[in-house]
């Protein structure tokens, strides 16, 4: 039909004077007979199709047939180039509607089968599960690379802002399913695997969906939440006695005072997809070192929370620390004994298995360089603890670290 409409066109422009707009026009009852002839054929065709990929293909093609018209009709057949602009709207009307089934599909209410989430085997064994995104091979979670082969197709076949907007809802679908999925795997492997699989997976996001960045904070997300501090102020004059419900004054009078003032007020933010992820990421990155540094000196980090306690309460002011059932040399034996067993065999255990979700060095750095710095800090204040209750002699008995030893075993440690 296209060829038959340039054929036309061309064969017009031959016979007849292209400078006289009268003649010019009477070829616009023609063209569009035989473009609505076209739409009437076509319609029925595109409007069954459901793969993104493949309505998004046909909109390239679209485009290339009236680019090409555009050169050969030479300003001439503008009537034929609105039909095709009509046809591409229209595809496009039905990419954007099979977008959003798309996200609800494949990315916000996917479920996860038992061999989707085998975690961390999926990563040791073999036969991994992977697919190709962007030319880059990845280990296969579903609604990861469904939603960055989403932004891939429609990327080029959408105008800015609406991609914008559908890419928006893809990535904030793509965060929660996520977050949902780590939690499983937390529960049917470790705490740890749960926290590695969702830093995993948002790093790989966040580095996937750079090219998009510009249209992802395009369009922010409102919220609204009750914030109910400017209360504290009366909460605090209640509980001191500057207000009481007896009283006759209205400025004094807890109950007027609630109700006039008590009402929360609406907080109004925004946010894009963006910050979401980058928020989430930080979080998770917190909750794995805070999970290291109580796996590796818990014991010590338990004992200088009962020792705060202990002198904090007021029998206990002038009672000798060694005293208490929590600080005797049998009890910090045992704390000295299984912190020096964990930095010698789970620390590196544990960044081994880290390495098996987090491949690059440098973002494994990143993380372990805080851990490094909670355990020379938990091993200092520690040290300081015995120097003062129970001197040095007590203190290198207990075979506590100096900052020599640790400084150097964890220069070994390999990231």
């Amino acid at each position: 039909m296209f060829q038959v409409l340039k054929g036309e066109h061309e064969l017009f422009c031959r016979v007849f004077p292209l400078h006289n707009d009268d003649v010019a026009k009477s070829l616009t009852p023609f063209v569009e007979s035989l473009g609505m002839l076209l739409l009437e054929i076509f319609r029925p065709r595109y409007i069954h199709l459901n793969n993104i990929s493949v309505i998004a293909n046909l909109i390239d093609t679209l485009r290339n047939q009236e680019d090409g018209f555009s050169v050969t009709c030479q300003n001439r057949g503008m009537t034929f180039l609105l039909i095709i602009q009509r046809l591409i709207a229209d595809v496009q009307e039905r990419l954007i509607f099979r977008a959003h089934t798309f996200i609800q599909e494949k990315v916000a209410n996917y479920r996860p089968s038992t061999d989707d989430l085998n975690y961390p085997l999926m990563l040791v064994a073999p036969e991994v599960k992977s697919s190709s995104v962007g030319g880059e091979v990845v280990e296969l979670f579903p609604p990861v690379v469904s939603t960055l082969s989403f932004l891939g197709t429609l990327y080029r076949s959408l105008d800015g802002n609406t991609f914008s907007g559908l890419a928006e809802d893809a990535v904030l679908q793509c965060l929660m399913s996520i977050k949902k999925s780590s939690q499983i795997v937390a529960s049917s492997a470790s705490e740890s695997d749960g926290q590695l699989f969702m830093i995993k997976y948002l790093i790989l996001l966040r580095e996937h969906i750079s090219p998009f960045e510009s249209h992802l904070t395009e369009h922010f997300l409102p919220t609204r939440e009750l914030n109910f501090s400017h209360l504290n102020g009366e909460m605090q004059r209640m509980l001191t006695g500057g207000l009481s419900v007896f009283s006759i004054s209205p400025t004094e009078n807890a109950l007027v005072v609630l109700a006039t003032k008590g009402a929360p007020r609406v907080v109004e933010s925004t946010a894009d997809c963006r910050t979401e992820l980058e928020k989430l990421l930080r979080s998770s990155c917190e909750a794995y070192i805070m999970h290291l540094t109580r796996t590796i000196v818990g014991p010590i980090l338990g004992f200088l929370t009962k020792l705060t306690a202990f002198r904090a309460s007021s029998p206990h002011l002038n009672a000798p620390l060694s005293r208490a059932a929590f600080a005797t040399g049998e009890r910090l034996s045992k704390v000295v004994a299984s912190v020096n067993n964990s930095l010698e065999n789970d620390l590196t255990r544990m960044v081994k298995h880290m390495s098996l979700y987090i491949t690059g060095a440098s973002t494994r750095e990143i993380i372990l360089n805080p851990v490094k710095n909670n355990i020379v800090e938990a091993h200092r204040q520690m040290a300081a603890v015995l120097q003062k209750y129970y001197g040095n002699i007590y203190m290198e008995s207990l075979k506590l670290k100096t900052p020599d030893e640790l400084a150097e075993l964890l220069q070994r440690l390999e990231c």
